[in-house]
């Protein structure tokens, strides 16, 4: 786990509005790519560089997060589906629903002069978690031990389900949509992450 990584790593999200994170100031940017842009980066990219889908994606948020934040390093909660095979022979495949795990990522670009090094570092970052994060909740929220109670939080979150081509067809209703607070929210909870993707 990033464990004693994080605590030496600054989160790289600064408040959007003045420190101030509730339902209420909560917004949407939607940002579409073409289909080639796309192809080149879900599918091209992976294949020539040996790399999950995300990977890719989680590098430009690094890079633009480091950018945006100063410094070379950003904290990320990555969240997955957690259908992924992680344990050798548990086949998942007749069960409904999804395992979902959200882990903190340090995506540590130290040292990396260009985006082929900035992959690479993501790329074998993100393998060094242990079963791909799949206890991180376990061992922060259930254990409760006060080094790991006392990491930073991330103030990214990120989440990438995957490709949907060919499972959704053509002319079915699309979930994009501007972001709508939960039915009986209050406006003045607390967001969760500063900045989702």
């Amino acid at each position: 786990m990033a464990g004693a990584a994080l605590a030496r790593g600054p989160p790289a999200a600064r408040g959007l509005h003045g420190g101030l994170n509730t339902e209420a100031t909560a917004s949407t940017v939607q940002v579409t790519l073409e289909p080639e842009q796309t192809r080149t980066l879900l599918q091209e990219v992976p294949k020539a560089w040996h790399t999950q889908p995300q990977e890719p994606l989680l590098t430009a948020l690094a890079q633009a997060l480091t950018a945006w934040a100063g410094g070379a390093v950003a904290l990320v909660d990555v969240e997955g589906h957690g259908r992924e095979e992680v344990l050798p022979g548990v086949d998942v495949s007749r069960t409904v629903g999804w395992f979902t795990r959200v882990f903190p990522a340090l995506l540590d670009l130290r040292g990396t002069t260009g985006p082929g090094e900035a992959l690479r570092a993501v790329k074998e970052g993100l393998r060094a978690v242990p079963s791909r994060g799949m206890g991180w909740g376990l061992l922060r929220y259930v254990a409760r031990d006060a080094a790991l109670a006392a990491l930073p939080m991330a103030e990214v979150g990120f989440n990438h389900l995957g490709q949907l081509d060919g499972v959704v067809g053509e002319g079915a209703p699309s979930c994009s949509h501007p972001r709508r607070r939960p039915c009986g929210s209050e406006p003045r909870a607390r967001g969760g992450h500063t900045c989702s993707m």
